[in-house]
């Protein structure tokens, strides 16, 4: 199996709520606010992103080999003065909402 971490920085924008982790197209646990997640997957080649809503992040391709660990880290998008842009990023640029990166490797 594959070990994701994905870890979430602390930001204010949907602080009291959980961003779901999609894996493959399907949801494969949540992540809260300042917090880590860990979930196995068999190895191969994936996609990942992050869902809140119908908002989410952009999708990111990985591949995996047996006994890998994988680090992403992600977080709301609207940080500092791109909070004022919330409506463009709800209404036009719905796959932005989430930032998502993969670390370390």
């Amino acid at each position: 199996m594959v070990t994701v971490n994905v870890a979430r920085y602390a930001a204010s924008m949907d602080a009291m709520r959980a961003y779901w982790v999609v894996v493959d197209g399907k949801k494969v646990g949540t992540v809260k606010n300042g917090r880590s997640s860990s979930f196995s997957i068999p190895p191969g080649e994936h996609t990942i992103t992050m869902k809140i809503d119908w908002l989410g992040s952009r999708s990111l391709n990985f591949t995996a080999g047996e006994g890998d660990t994988v680090n992403f880290r992600t977080g709301s998008s609207l940080r500092g003065l791109r909070a004022f842009l919330a409506i463009w990023y709800v209404v036009f640029d719905r796959f932005s909402y989430i930032a998502l990166e993969q670390v370390g490797r």
